[in-house]
C-alpha cells in the first residue's frame, strides 16, 4: 500500500506513529473480516453488495454493523495521523 511509501515521511513521536500503524492495521482486518462475515451469512444491512438478496440473523447483522463501524473509526483515526504527521514534516522542512 502506498502507507509503505509515505511512512518515512512522517513526523511523529513513537507513541503517535505505533498507534497510527497499529489502528491502519486494524482497520483493514476488521473491515476485511466483516465483509467475508457479511458474504458468507447473507448479512446486507450494512455492507448491501456483500449479502445482497439475503438477509442473516440480527446476531450476524450486529456483528458486521460494529465491525464495519469499528474498523471506519480506526481506519479514521490513522488517517488523521498520517496526515498530521506528513503535515509537520512539510511545516520543518
Amino acid at each position: 500500500m502506498i502507507f509503505g511509501i509515505i511512512w518515512s515521511m512522517l513526523r511523529l513521536g513513537n507513541t503517535l506513529r505505533r498507534i497510527a500503524y497499529l489502528t491502519s492495521i486494524a482497520s483493514m482486518y476488521l473491515i476485511w473480516i466483516a465483509i467475508t462475515l457479511a458474504a458468507a451469512t447473507g448479512a446486507s444491512n450494512s455492507l448491501p453488495i456483500a449479502g445482497e438478496g439475503y438477509t442473516a440473523a440480527a446476531t450476524y447483522e450486529l456483528a458486521t454493523d460494529i465491525l464495519i463501524y469499528i474498523g471506519a473509526a480506526s481506519g479514521l483515526v490513522s488517517g488523521i495521523l498520517i496526515v498530521y504527521g506528513l503535515i509537520r514534516n512539510v511545516s520543518h522542512s
